[in-house]
Protein backbone atom coordinates (compact mmCIF):
# COMPACT_ATOMS: atom_id res chain seq x y z
CA UNK A 1 0.00 0.00 0.00
CA UNK A 2 2.52 2.66 1.15
CA UNK A 3 4.47 1.66 -2.27
CA UNK A 4 1.38 2.27 -4.34
CA UNK A 5 1.04 5.89 -2.91
CA UNK A 6 4.63 6.42 -3.00
CA UNK A 7 4.29 5.80 -6.42
CA UNK A 8 1.07 8.04 -7.01
CA UNK A 9 2.69 10.47 -5.48
CA UNK A 10 5.97 10.61 -7.96
CA UNK A 11 3.84 10.29 -10.84
CA UNK A 12 1.78 13.53 -10.27
CA UNK A 13 5.05 14.99 -9.08
CA UNK A 14 6.67 13.93 -12.51
CA UNK A 15 2.96 15.81 -14.12
CA UNK A 16 3.32 18.57 -12.47
CA UNK A 17 6.93 19.44 -13.40
CA UNK A 18 6.25 18.71 -16.85
CA UNK A 19 3.40 20.83 -17.39
CA UNK A 20 5.55 23.51 -15.51
CA UNK A 21 8.23 23.31 -18.02
CA UNK A 22 5.68 23.40 -20.86
CA UNK A 23 3.92 26.38 -19.82
CA UNK A 24 7.60 28.02 -19.14
CA UNK A 25 8.54 27.01 -22.50
CA UNK A 26 5.11 28.68 -24.67
CA UNK A 27 5.72 31.28 -22.35
CA UNK A 28 8.70 31.68 -23.81
CA UNK A 29 8.05 31.26 -27.27
CA UNK A 30 4.83 33.43 -27.68
CA UNK A 31 6.47 36.50 -25.87
CA UNK A 32 9.03 36.45 -28.20
CA UNK A 33 6.60 36.63 -31.35
CA UNK A 34 4.92 39.04 -29.44
CA UNK A 35 7.35 41.39 -29.29
CA UNK A 36 8.62 41.31 -33.36
CA UNK A 37 4.91 40.85 -34.41
CA UNK A 38 4.35 44.46 -32.08
CA UNK A 39 7.37 45.77 -33.34
CA UNK A 40 6.29 45.30 -36.97
CA UNK A 41 2.50 46.57 -36.39
CA UNK A 42 4.22 49.97 -34.86
CA UNK A 43 6.67 50.68 -37.01
CA UNK A 44 6.49 47.95 -40.25
CA UNK A 45 7.26 51.31 -42.47
CA UNK A 46 10.65 52.40 -40.42
CA UNK A 47 11.78 49.07 -41.13
CA UNK A 48 14.01 47.75 -44.62
CA UNK A 49 12.75 44.64 -46.58
CA UNK A 50 15.81 42.69 -45.07
CA UNK A 51 15.24 43.56 -41.65
CA UNK A 52 10.80 42.66 -42.16
CA UNK A 53 12.46 39.57 -43.74
CA UNK A 54 14.55 38.94 -40.60
CA UNK A 55 11.43 39.57 -38.50
CA UNK A 56 9.36 37.12 -40.20
CA UNK A 57 12.12 34.46 -40.35
CA UNK A 58 12.36 34.68 -36.52
CA UNK A 59 8.93 34.79 -35.92
CA UNK A 60 8.46 31.88 -37.75
CA UNK A 61 11.13 30.29 -36.57
CA UNK A 62 9.23 30.56 -32.48
CA UNK A 63 5.88 29.24 -34.16
CA UNK A 64 7.30 26.20 -35.22
CA UNK A 65 9.12 25.56 -31.77
CA UNK A 66 5.92 26.34 -30.42
CA UNK A 67 4.53 23.72 -32.69
CA UNK A 68 7.15 21.19 -31.96
CA UNK A 69 5.96 21.56 -27.94
CA UNK A 70 2.28 21.09 -28.43
CA UNK A 71 3.28 17.87 -30.04
CA UNK A 72 5.04 16.89 -27.62
CA UNK A 73 2.54 17.66 -25.15
CA UNK A 74 -0.01 15.19 -27.16
CA UNK A 75 2.18 12.33 -28.08
CA UNK A 76 2.89 12.49 -23.91
CA UNK A 77 -0.88 12.71 -23.02
CA UNK A 78 -1.96 10.33 -25.05
CA UNK A 79 0.78 8.32 -23.77
CA UNK A 80 -0.01 8.74 -20.10
CA UNK A 81 -3.96 8.04 -20.78
CA UNK A 82 -4.10 4.94 -22.96
CA UNK A 83 -0.46 3.58 -21.95
CA UNK A 84 2.50 3.66 -24.48
CA UNK A 85 1.97 1.33 -27.21
CA UNK A 86 5.07 0.00 -29.24
CA UNK A 87 5.33 -1.50 -32.50
CA UNK A 88 9.06 -2.41 -32.45
CA UNK A 89 10.33 -3.03 -35.90
CA UNK A 90 13.87 -3.14 -36.99
CA UNK A 91 14.71 -0.10 -38.47
CA UNK A 92 17.18 1.18 -41.04
CA UNK A 93 18.91 3.41 -38.47
CA UNK A 94 21.22 5.38 -41.18
CA UNK A 95 17.91 6.14 -43.21
CA UNK A 96 16.13 7.68 -40.44
CA UNK A 97 18.29 9.87 -39.32
CA UNK A 98 18.49 11.11 -42.72
CA UNK A 99 14.89 11.37 -42.84
CA UNK A 100 15.16 12.68 -39.63
CA UNK A 101 17.47 15.89 -40.01
CA UNK A 102 16.57 16.79 -43.86
CA UNK A 103 13.47 19.56 -42.72
CA UNK A 104 16.22 21.33 -40.48
CA UNK A 105 18.85 21.70 -42.97
CA UNK A 106 17.68 25.08 -44.10
CA UNK A 107 17.80 26.36 -40.27
CA UNK A 108 21.48 24.30 -40.21
CA UNK A 109 22.99 26.05 -43.51
CA UNK A 110 21.86 29.73 -41.97
CA UNK A 111 23.43 29.15 -38.76
CA UNK A 112 25.89 27.86 -40.47
CA UNK A 113 26.10 24.22 -39.27
CA UNK A 114 27.55 21.28 -41.09
CA UNK A 115 25.83 17.37 -40.05
CA UNK A 116 28.36 14.43 -40.44
CA UNK A 117 27.37 10.87 -40.25
CA UNK A 118 29.02 8.00 -39.57
CA UNK A 119 26.72 5.09 -39.72
CA UNK A 120 26.49 2.01 -41.39
CA UNK A 121 24.30 1.80 -44.07
CA UNK A 122 23.38 -1.70 -42.93
CA UNK A 123 23.12 -0.95 -38.93
CA UNK A 124 19.53 -1.50 -37.88
CA UNK A 125 18.15 -0.90 -34.60
CA UNK A 126 14.40 -2.52 -33.05
CA UNK A 127 12.55 0.38 -32.10
CA UNK A 128 8.93 2.01 -32.73
CA UNK A 129 9.21 4.13 -35.90
CA UNK A 130 7.39 6.94 -34.73
CA UNK A 131 9.03 7.15 -31.31
CA UNK A 132 12.79 6.77 -32.56
CA UNK A 133 12.00 9.20 -35.03
CA UNK A 134 10.47 11.75 -32.12
CA UNK A 135 13.99 11.00 -30.16
CA UNK A 136 16.00 12.18 -32.95
CA UNK A 137 13.57 15.49 -34.33
CA UNK A 138 14.58 16.35 -30.58
CA UNK A 139 17.88 15.87 -29.75
CA UNK A 140 18.93 16.80 -33.25
CA UNK A 141 16.81 20.22 -33.17
CA UNK A 142 18.07 20.86 -29.63
CA UNK A 143 22.20 20.57 -30.95
CA UNK A 144 21.20 23.16 -33.80
CA UNK A 145 19.23 25.51 -31.11
CA UNK A 146 22.05 25.82 -29.19
CA UNK A 147 24.93 26.02 -31.83
CA UNK A 148 26.10 28.67 -33.74
CA UNK A 149 28.53 27.62 -36.28
CA UNK A 150 30.57 24.10 -36.34
CA UNK A 151 29.96 20.88 -36.94
CA UNK A 152 26.59 18.41 -35.48
CA UNK A 153 28.18 14.32 -35.60
CA UNK A 154 25.41 11.75 -35.16
CA UNK A 155 26.98 8.07 -35.27
CA UNK A 156 25.92 5.13 -34.63
CA UNK A 157 27.64 1.59 -33.82
CA UNK A 158 26.60 -2.10 -32.43
CA UNK A 159 28.51 -3.93 -29.69
CA UNK A 160 27.18 -7.28 -28.05
CA UNK A 161 24.38 -5.87 -26.19
CA UNK A 162 23.01 -2.69 -27.32
CA UNK A 163 22.83 -0.18 -30.27
CA UNK A 164 24.23 3.43 -29.12
CA UNK A 165 23.92 6.34 -30.83
CA UNK A 166 25.41 9.63 -29.97
CA UNK A 167 24.69 13.19 -31.27
CA UNK A 168 27.77 15.89 -31.04
CA UNK A 169 27.57 19.18 -30.98
CA UNK A 170 29.78 22.26 -30.37
CA UNK A 171 27.47 24.27 -28.57
CA UNK A 172 26.71 26.17 -25.48
CA UNK A 173 26.84 22.87 -23.68
CA UNK A 174 24.80 21.71 -20.34
CA UNK A 175 25.98 22.53 -16.68
CA UNK A 176 26.07 19.86 -14.28
CA UNK A 177 23.51 20.76 -12.27
CA UNK A 178 21.14 21.13 -15.67
CA UNK A 179 22.61 17.54 -16.94
CA UNK A 180 21.28 16.27 -13.48
CA UNK A 181 18.11 18.09 -13.83
CA UNK A 182 17.49 16.73 -17.06
CA UNK A 183 17.90 12.99 -16.08
CA UNK A 184 15.75 13.27 -12.92
CA UNK A 185 18.48 13.02 -10.21
CA UNK A 186 17.42 16.39 -8.33
CA UNK A 187 14.52 18.67 -7.46
CA UNK A 188 15.06 21.35 -10.30
CA UNK A 189 13.75 21.61 -13.50
CA UNK A 190 15.13 20.01 -16.82
CA UNK A 191 16.17 22.04 -19.57
CA UNK A 192 12.90 21.42 -21.36
CA UNK A 193 9.73 19.14 -22.61
CA UNK A 194 12.06 17.71 -25.92
CA UNK A 195 14.56 15.73 -23.42
CA UNK A 196 11.44 14.92 -20.75
CA UNK A 197 9.36 13.37 -24.10
CA UNK A 198 13.37 11.32 -25.23
CA UNK A 199 13.51 9.87 -22.02
CA UNK A 200 10.42 8.62 -21.36
CA UNK A 201 10.66 6.86 -24.65
CA UNK A 202 13.73 5.52 -23.84
CA UNK A 203 12.31 4.19 -20.80
CA UNK A 204 10.06 2.59 -22.68
CA UNK A 205 12.15 0.72 -25.28
CA UNK A 206 14.25 -0.29 -22.05
CA UNK A 207 16.85 1.97 -23.39
CA UNK A 208 18.64 4.64 -21.71
CA UNK A 209 19.77 8.12 -22.18
CA UNK A 210 23.06 9.73 -21.05
CA UNK A 211 23.98 13.61 -21.51
CA UNK A 212 27.69 14.59 -21.05
CA UNK A 213 29.96 17.72 -22.26
CA UNK A 214 31.92 17.12 -25.56
CA UNK A 215 35.99 17.43 -24.37
CA UNK A 216 36.33 20.49 -26.59
CA UNK A 217 33.55 22.52 -26.36
CA UNK A 218 29.48 21.39 -26.18
CA UNK A 219 27.60 18.49 -25.53
CA UNK A 220 27.39 14.49 -26.24
CA UNK A 221 23.84 12.74 -26.16
CA UNK A 222 23.95 9.23 -25.85
CA UNK A 223 20.95 6.87 -26.94
CA UNK A 224 20.86 3.30 -26.25
CA UNK A 225 18.53 0.96 -27.17
CA UNK A 226 19.04 -2.76 -26.44
CA UNK A 227 19.69 -5.52 -28.86
CA UNK A 228 16.47 -7.86 -29.47
CA UNK A 229 15.31 -9.87 -31.88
Amino acid sequence: MKQNVKFLIEANETKRKFLSIISHELANQFNTILGFTSLLEQDYDTFTDKERKEYVSIINLHVNRNYKITKNLLNWSKSQQDGMVLLKKQINVRKSVLDCIKPYQTLACKKQLVTSLIIEDSLTVLADLNSFNTILINIYSNAIKFSCKGEIIIKAEKNKEEIKIQIIDQGVGFKKEKINSTLGTNNEEGSGVGLLIVKDLLDAHRGSLEISKNFLKGTIISLRFPLGK
